[in-house]
């Protein structure tokens, strides 16, 4: 994992803010029998074309709230498949509108 830099950040700071992100993923064939919902999320993801930036907005309802959450994320892939680096930057409502020119989503 220490060998993994970010080419885009000065040497010394490759990994300053960024985190090794370990992705699980799961196929079921269905939802258990007795599962009920209670909690949802409706993730909305745009890609800067050209570059390894991410803008996302996830939306979270339970039965009580409901939750936004915005963010502008690199992910810098591990050249093997190992684990990458993911930095992430949380925005408000307002600075996640006004990326709706630069992305093409």
């Amino acid at each position: 994992m220490d060998d993994v830099v970010n080419p885009s950040a000065p040497l010394d700071k490759s990994r300053k803010y960024a985190l090794p992100e370990r992705e699980r993923r799961f196929l079921l064939t269905g939802l258990p029998g007795d599962a009920r919902i209670v909690r949802s999320a409706r993730i909305t993801d745009n890609y800067l074309l050209g570059t390894r930036l991410r803008l996302r907005r996830w939306v979270e309802t339970t039965a009580e709230t409901t939750t936004t959450v915005c963010k502008l994320t690199q992910k810098v892939p591990a050249p093997d498949g190992r684990p990458g680096l993911i930095t992430s930057i949380y925005l408000t409502q307002t600075e996640y509108n006004s990326g709706g020119g630069v992305y093409g989503g």
